[in-house]
């Protein structure tokens, strides 16, 4: 099979999508290379070479590139994420492991790994297994590299949960705040509030706490997930601290804005008396 540069793959397409195309691509399921030069270009299917490797396929047509040719892929989306996403949804959270860890294991370098990985150390660290969210976290790190947590954000933000479960917090909360003042990256300002909210949780400073979480719910109505996040945070902590009808409040928003959301579903399970 013979390899192709960058440049000469991408006029093989009809057509190259630019950068900031990411989210609808992704939300519409649509396999993609992310090529070094930055260009983005749609594919029918994406196989992977141990050590990050690619044949991708247009048109029915192989083509190779080799992992210094390529920014990031996006695969097919894997049957088993929703399965597993709806598990989780549910309550059966142990159910769902094994259809993660399966991902993560065939969709390698293809994305889908790392949602998966996020949501698979998430449960690790909730079942009270951080070492195991920490072999996760690891993994996936090794497998994307130095840009591992600029193309995945929220891999950024287990990453953090993962050394505070872990208690690994040394200048954990001086490097959250720096990010804060910074202000130079809205999506990362926005993961660090609810880190350091958290942080700050488990020191039992439930009132700080709550102060970064709403930091979160009014200046980053924007991001969606953080938003969720946040909102649920929020009420639970003052559910915490007895005051039922601020926690009521923001719990009541959640379910409105996010109905289907993951934490919309936690907040059905766990805060049944609001």
């Amino acid at each position: 099979m013979k390899n192709r540069s960058p440049k000469i793959f991408a006029k093989i397409v009809f057509s190259v999508v630019c950068l900031s195309a990411w989210s609808p691509l992704w939300a519409q399921g649509q396999p993609f290379v992310e090529l070094a030069n930055g260009q983005r270009v749609p594919v029918e299917r994406i196989l992977t070479r141990p050590g990050g490797d690619l044949v991708v396929f247009r048109e029915g047509q192989p083509t190779e590139l080799a992992r210094d040719q390529y920014i990031r892929a996006v695969g097919v989306r894997p049957e088993t994420l929703d399965r597993a996403n709806a598990l989780i949804g549910r309550g059966d959270a142990q159910e769902a492991i094994p259809l993660l860890e399966e991902i993560v294991r065939q969709s390698a370098f293809q994305s889908w790994d790392v949602m998966a990985g996020i949501s698979l150390a998430n449960l690790q660290i909730d079942a009270g297994n951080p070492a195991s969210a920490q072999r996760t976290v690891d993994q996936l790190k090794q497998r994307y590299g130095e840009n591992a947590m600029e193309l995945f954000q929220q891999l950024q933000q287990v990453e953090w949960r993962t050394r505070i479960a872990t208690r690994n917090v040394s200048g954990l909360e001086e490097e959250l705040t720096e990010i804060v003042r910074a202000n130079e990256d809205r999506g990362k300002v926005a993961v660090a509030l609810l880190t350091r909210g958290d942080l700050k949780h488990q020191r039992a400073e439930l009132r700080p706490a709550i102060l970064d979480y709403l930091r979160a719910v009014y200046f980053h109505r924007d991001n969606e997930n953080v938003h969720a996040q946040a909102l649920y945070k929020a009420g639970n902590t003052f559910k915490e601290l007895g005051e039922t009808a601020n926690g009521r409040k923001y719990i009541d928003q959640l379910k409105q804005r996010y109905p289907n959301s993951e934490f919309a579903a936690r907040a059905g399970r766990d805060l049944t008396e609001y």
